[in-house]
């Protein structure tokens, strides 16, 4: 009896001249029949559309161009010089080294609104001047009170020397303007904020206390009016003109008020305080009384 050969497409049948028959020993002679029996194995299409290629094609196909460089995770901007990803600190859910943040370019985009770039890079000395305030300040927030204590000192030590007195009011004017983001990172960044700047507050009310107490003293007005000028403080002369008046009303003899009526009548003669800081001075004490 002839076996059939089950070897046409449409039965997906192919044939290997290398494979064994199988040949079943308890069968007897019944086994001889089923010895050409061929194996059934899936149809094999040929793949021409593949990037492989053919299965059973010999020569191997180049990889179109733009798959080369598809998965390749060297930088495609030219630029890269294979060094890792943040100095080493990078990599899916970290932030970087320590202190990398204070690295960073200023401003990303140029069409950003608050873009400083050019102000850094050209040499403004000013301007860094108030960066150089404004980071002491929002470093601080984020540290115990001693540090933040430490941080003041630090800015005071630096008034006149390198900071001025507008510097830093034009540091702590930007801070108030990222209050909103500071409160996220430290929720008391408002209290730390104006403990920062009640802190120039009492000093400078202490240097005007000084001041006037070494003018009555000393009786040299020329001298006093010198030192006014060096405060240079003209929207806080209101204080002055409250704590010179708080001082005559507090005296015991009448020449300490003369002296101190000289002194607020050589102000205004000079126009080193304003109309304006006079009535606030006054307005000032008679709310405080």
């Amino acid at each position: 009896m002839e076996v059939e050969r089950f070897a046409s497409d449409s039965e997906n049948v192919a044939v290997d001249d290398n494979e064994k028959p199988v040949v079943d020993e308890g069968a007897g002679d019944a086994a001889t029949s089923h010895t050409e029996r061929l194996r059934r194995k899936n149809k094999k299409y040929w793949r021409s559309n593949s990037k492989e290629g053919p299965v059973n094609a010999t020569a191997v196909t180049p990889l179109p161009k733009y798959r080369s460089w598809k998965n390749s995770r060297r930088p495609r901007n030219g630029h890269g010089r294979g060094l890792p990803k943040k100095g080493g600190a990078g990599g899916k859910g970290v932030w970087g080294a320590p202190g990398s943040e204070l690295l960073e370019e200023y401003v990303e985009d140029a069409n950003d609104p608050n873009y400083d770039s050019e102000a850094v890079t050209n040499g403004d000395v000013e301007f860094k001047q108030i960066i150089v305030c404004e980071t002491i300040v929002e470093i601080a927030l984020d540290h115990k009170p001693s540090h933040c204590e430490m941080a003041s000192f630090l800015i005071s030590d630096l008034y006149g020397r390198v900071f001025s007195a507008k510097d830093i009011g034009i540091a702590f004017d930007r801070l108030l303007e990222k209050l909103p983001d500071l409160i996220l990172d430290t929720p008391d960044a408002p209290v730390l904020l104006s403990n920062f700047i009640a802190r120039p507050v009492k000093s400078l009310i202490r240097q005007i206390q000084l001041l006037l107490k070494e003018y009555l003293t000393s009786g040299d007005l020329a001298e006093a009016m010198r030192c006014v000028r060096e405060l240079e403080v003209p929207h806080f002369h209101h204080e002055l003109v409250y704590e010179t008046v708080l001082l005559a009303v507090e005296a015991i003899n009448s020449g300490v008020e003369d002296q101190l009526c000289s002194f607020l009548a050589e102000l205004h003669r000079c126009v080193i305080v304003s109309p304006d800081q006079m009535d606030r001075g006054s307005q000032t004490f008679r709310l405080r009384r």
